[in-house]
């Protein structure tokens, strides 16, 4: 006998029910598509379901690396954000940046760790190589990188454009897999005027809209450079 799994969080990498997916239009375009590589819905629609459908079906086809090595998604945590940094990240680009250094970040410590890339020409990059030598899950950086100053976050966005080259390094598929991340910046972090249950956070509600869409933007521009990344 089986038992229906009603909360996604509980669905491990051999759960059945992962290939028994009742496929829409919209769910078949984001389970199949090489372009897709979002989903948003309402909570509780099935949102980490399908993630961990399509980091299955990623699996099965061979030759590609899925991120994280020890569970199926990345769970996204509330990050402490510096009082200097606050009116930074009240600036759209910025928080793109941060995606796109922390995704880079990531993908350069798993080659590196995990198959010995040689990364010598890190050496016009030191912010990110010292993330990239401490081998930190992509949440980990995430939350750290968010927690920085003004400055050190103006200095990781003026390296980046060092790194972007970088990503030719990658000749095999790698897929990043990331959840949660809006329930990270929810409402005991932002404030949201006119809204009983939500305006008691110290923080501006833009960090939430922010957050979600630069993820995007970043992810759609990194695999601009490189299509071997999702």
């Amino acid at each position: 006998m089986n038992v229906l799994i009603q909360d996604a969080d509980q669905v491990d990498f051999t759960d059945f029910s992962l290939n028994n997916v009742y496929r829409t239009k919209c769910v078949d375009n984001f389970l199949n598509s090489d372009k897709i590589f979002g989903i948003a819905a309402a909570r509780g629609i099935g949102k980490t379901f399908l993630l961990k459908a399509r980091r299955l079906i990623e699996q099965e086809k061979g030759g590609v690396e899925c991120l994280p090595e020890d569970a199926m998604l990345a769970t996204m945590a509330k990050p402490s954000i510096d009082s200097s940094a606050k009116n930074y990240l009240l600036n759209y680009d910025n928080w793109v940046a941060i995606w796109e250094s922390t995704i880079f970040i990531s993908i350069m410590s798993y080659l590196y760790h995990k198959e010995a890339l040689d990364i010598y020409e890190l050496w016009k990059c030191p912010l990110h190589k010292k993330y990239i030598m401490l081998n930190g899950s992509i949440e980990d950086v995430f939350c750290q990188i968010c927690s920085q100053t003004k400055k050190f976050l103006y200095d990781l966005r003026g390296e980046y454009s060092a790194c972007r080259s970088l990503f030719r390094l990658v000749h095999n598929g790698i897929s990043i897999f990331i959840d949660r991340l809006d329930q990270a910046f929810a409402t005991d972090f932002y404030k949201v005027e006119g809204q009983t249950l939500s305006n008691t956070g110290p923080s501006d509600p833009n960090y939430w809209k922010f957050v979600q869409i630069s993820l995007a933007q970043a992810s759609y521009r990194i695999n601009a450079i490189n299509s071997h990344i999702k």
